[in-house]
């Protein structure tokens, strides 16, 4: 997995964190500490989707969408993430 990715201009760093499924999040994005953290011992599929569903959140927000229904998030996170395996040159055409 990536260690940082840039959204809305801001480069967040990527991090992993076994306390944050005590949170009851798989994913967090922090916008002021300009991180996004997912839990440890996650699948790396699953984690990567978990990642995507937090790229959307820092698109939304970044765009002042502030009401982000979780519906939404997750159909955009999936299907960006299929969109890019299923089309593997897609970003360099």
């Amino acid at each position: 997995m990536i260690d940082k990715v840039k959204i809305g201009g801001i480069t967040y760093a990527i991090t992993r964190d076994a306390t944050l499924p005590d949170t009851g999040y798989a994913g967090q994005i922090r916008y002021q500490r300009c991180q996004i953290v997912i839990a440890e011992n996650i699948h790396p599929v699953a984690a990567q989707q978990i990642l995507w569903h937090e790229i959307v959140h820092g698109i939304m927000q970044h765009a002042g969408i502030t009401e982000q229904p979780e519906s939404l998030v997750e159909a955009m996170a999936y299907g960006i993430m299929q969109v890019l395996r299923d089309n593997p040159g897609i970003v360099n055409e």
